[in-house]
């Protein structure tokens, strides 16, 4: 739970269609998925490449990924669909830090 997540989720469903569950996943449905990511405050969305050592096809992003990752880049700046997510910082002016 938490902002990214629920940005990323919203993200899916508005823009790409998708419904954006939450529940427990076995391991055995990662080793057979298409795409896997992660995402947080931090990483933002975060491609994983590999479970258990086991490596996906490629080591790069997949498309639904890189799609999400564009949404939410765009988001995130105020570029995207929803510009009432950001709030604007001014430029600092003159004086001494």
């Amino acid at each position: 739970e938490g902002i990214t997540v629920d940005t990323v989720a919203r993200l899916a469903d508005e823009q790409l269609g998708l419904t954006l569950q939450h529940r427990p996943v076995d391991r055995t449905e990662l080793y057979v998925a298409d795409e896997v990511f992660l995402c947080g405050t931090m990483s933002e969305l975060l491609p994983v490449t590999s479970v258990d050592r086991l490596p996906f096809g490629v080591v790069t992003p997949g498309p639904l990924t890189r799609a999400l990752q564009n949404h939410y880049d765009d988001a995130v700046r105020g570029l995207g669909k929803h510009p009432e997510w950001c709030t604007p910082v001014p430029a600092r002016t003159g004086g001494a830090a």
